[in-house]
């Protein structure tokens, strides 16, 4: 597959992911700068730190593709519909702790809802009544 640069040159082959460093840089950044605009943020942050955009990108992208095909869920061969609505709501309730939960734009939000949903998928496989059994363990944690 070609992929292609800005100023759309041509590049033969594809950006092999080996700067492990530029992951935690990448991630520094964007606690820093939440919701950046390419040519306004993430790009700059590219020319500042001596990469092209597209390479710079490409780790992002890496990093959203860990965890959209990652995981106990899509490794399992299960669908959704195997497990219980309710646990996957209330799955879905404390995985937002792990998110931008506050954030009004609705874009935002549904991002959030889907991750949310997808962490709530990977503990389900581990055990179909995970949130059950975490909601007891924590009431437990206030007696």
């Amino acid at each position: 597959m070609k992929i292609y640069k800005s100023l759309f040159k041509e590049q033969e082959e594809d950006v092999k992911l080996e700067d492990v460093k530029l992951i935690d840089k990448l991630l520094v950044w964007f606690k820093n700068n939440p919701y950046p605009q390419d040519h306004n943020g993430l790009h700059k942050f590219a020319d500042s730190i001596g990469i092209e955009a597209d390479v710079l990108e490409t780790y992002v992208y890496a990093i959203l593709s860990c965890f959209i095909c990652g995981g106990n869920f899509n490794s399992s061969g299960m669908k959704e519909n195997d497990f219980d609505s309710e646990e996957i709501k209330m799955g879905i309730k404390v995985e937002m702790e792990h998110l931008d939960k506050n954030n009004t734009n609705p874009v935002v939000q549904r991002i959030c809802n889907i991750m949310a949903k997808r962490i709530a998928l990977d503990h389900l496989t581990e055990s179909s009544v995970y949130y059950t059994e975490l909601k007891k363990m924590e009431s437990s944690f206030e007696k």
